[in-house]
């Protein structure tokens, strides 16, 4: 990896960017599309004009021509604090999940509400992998969560002591 950055805040809306090198500062970093071929400050892959990425706003960026694509974002190296997740309540159509990511995320009473996973991913809740077409339980909400494309797969919640609500 050759990262020139550090993501220190990550939501679908923004992104807060501290550079490695001397004399960068935080920054906030917006998503949009890019117009030109370059380099992601995070994972060193190439962007090509049109690529989902984010870039910085606002007041003299470090290095204003900068981007990270936001595909790099989805990869577990993104984020290095994992979510401390329970469930509070449980019924066959809704799960009142209490997310905690510390310096990130607090989400006290969040509903989930059942579905089948539409892409590969990790249980939030075991770690256990989740093939599509797995049942699963998601966020919900407007707006939109930033931990929207978090899952739990149903059968986790089986050996999870948890109490069936009505």
């Amino acid at each position: 990896m050759n990262a020139r950055v550090q993501v220190l805040v990550y939501s679908d809306e923004m992104l807060i960017v501290r550079w490695l090198a001397p004399g960068g500062a935080e920054q906030r970093w917006t998503p949009g599309r890019a117009l030109r071929s370059g380099q992601c400050a995070l994972s060193g892959e190439k962007i090509v004009c049109g690529d989902a990425v984010f870039s910085p706003r606002g007041r003299a960026p470090f290095e204003p021509k900068a981007m990270i694509l936001a595909a790099a974002l989805d990869r577990p190296r993104a984020s290095t604090v994992r979510p401390h997740v329970q469930v509070l309540e449980r019924s066959a159509q809704l799960l009142v999940v209490r997310w905690v990511e510390p310096g990130r995320a607090h989400f006290g009473e969040q509903h989930w509400k059942p579905g089948r996973a539409r892409q590969a991913g990790f249980c939030v809740l075991s770690g256990a992998r989740i093939a599509c077409g797995d049942d699963v339980f998601r966020p919900s909400g407007r707006p939109t969560p930033p931990n929207a494309r978090a899952m739990i797969l149903a059968i986790a919640l089986d050996g999870a002591g948890l109490k069936h609500a009505g």
